[in-house]
């Protein structure tokens, strides 16, 4: 099917010859026998969109069987290939219609009627294949067409079957690895542009859109004429890839500032700040980026700060020692103090009683 070539094996012909009748009971009640199709009579009928050979008795060695009412069978099994018309606007996933066409060439409606009738059983006769089946009894249809050439009309018949391709195959070999390669070229946008991860994971994405492409052309028939809407998809895809790789280098550049836009800003920001210098009247003006005299300025600023953050923590620091000296200093003295009062008060306590008995002693005398 990938050349539009169907491949069917094995035909069942009958036909009636008025010639080929006899009367049974005047040659020992014989009512068939064999001979070989050269020797007889045989129909017009031809493979109208064959791919390999038009005419089905080629081979005139093979025998038929001959009734006694002039009815004549044919089996044979050889190959039929025809041309199938395959659209793959929907391949992977689409449904695909092959016809056998038989008519006459030469013999007309008068003189040949051909008529097409399937067995009771022909729907277990098929075997489907890994790629292609028939779900249903109803996908195969036969009917009768009459055919318009050179003022004659020719009877013929056609077989359609229509066959389902099976999906499991190409749903794991592009359904599934496409939708996982579209969350991860979502997941770039979440990632931080510190972790340089962005642009490698973009670039991953729009090369394995590139390698899906390319396996998913090999795989569609060679002479088909549609396009594939699975095919646009990935195209589109991998379009989308591409811009988000785009947006994650401009991203990446403007974060690091290596943006040649950034910098041409910058200039004319730098050129608009020393015309302003010249001008009488100051304006309002904001650059969007600092010259290199700015970005100095700032390192001193920066530095500044950060000594007087210095001096004001080493000074905090001196104040808080001298602090904790003054109040060891204040418990000390404190401590003195009170031991010297507790020994005051006693030998205060011991001397009263000895200047009363003193008294005491002296108003006696």
């Amino acid at each position: 099917m990938k050349e539009q070539i169907l491949t069917t094996s094995g035909i069942r012909m009958s036909w009636r010859d008025e010639f080929l009748t006899w009367n049974r009971s005047f040659y020992g009640e014989t009512t068939k026998i064999s001979a070989p199709l050269s020797e007889i009579w045989n129909p017009d009928v031809h493979l109208i969109n064959y791919a390999d050979r038009s005419n089905i008795f080629e081979d005139k060695d093979t025998l038929v069987n001959i009734y006694s009412t002039g009815l004549v069978e044919w089996h044979n099994f050889i190959e039929l290939k025809t041309y199938c018309f395959v659209d793959t606007t929907q391949y992977p996933f689409e449904t695909e219609i092959c016809k056998l066409h038989f008519s006459a060439q030469y013999l007309d409606e008068k003189e040949q009627l051909l008529k097409i009738q399937l067995q009771d059983d022909y729907f277990n006769q098929f075997q489907s294949n890994g790629e292609w089946h028939i779900s249903k009894p109803d996908k195969i249809r036969t009917y009768t067409e009459i055919r318009n050439s050179n003022s004659k009309r020719f009877a013929g018949v056609v077989l359609e079957i229509e066959m389902e391709r099976r999906q499991t195959y190409y749903v794991w070999k592009f359904l599934v690895p496409t939708v996982a390669i579209t969350c991860i070229n979502m997941v770039t946008f979440l990632l931080p542009v510190k972790s340089g991860a962005k642009v490698t994971l973009s670039t991953f994405v729009v090369l394995s859109f590139t390698v899906m492409i390319q396996l998913f052309n090999q795989s569609l028939p060679s002479s088909s004429d549609k396009i594939s809407q699975f095919g646009r998809l990935l195209w589109c895809l991998l379009g989308m890839s591409g811009l988000s790789l785009i947006f994650n280098v401009v991203i990446t550049a403007i974060f690091y500032r290596k943006c040649t836009i950034c910098k041409i800003n910058c200039s004319v920001c730098n050129f608009a700040k020393l015309i302003k210098n010249f001008q009488d009247k100051p304006r309002n003006t904001t650059c969007c980026c600092k010259s290199k005299e700015d970005e100095q300025i700032t390192e001193l600023k920066y530095i500044r700060t950060q000594e007087k953050e210095t001096v004001q923590q080493g000074s905090s620091m001196e104040n808080k020692s001298m602090f904790s000296l003054n109040a060891q200093f204040r418990e000390v003295t404190i401590t003195i103090v009170l031991t010297l009062i507790t020994r005051l008060s006693a030998t205060m306590a011991r001397c009263l009683p000895i200047i009363s008995l003193k008294r005491v002693s002296i108003n006696g005398k």
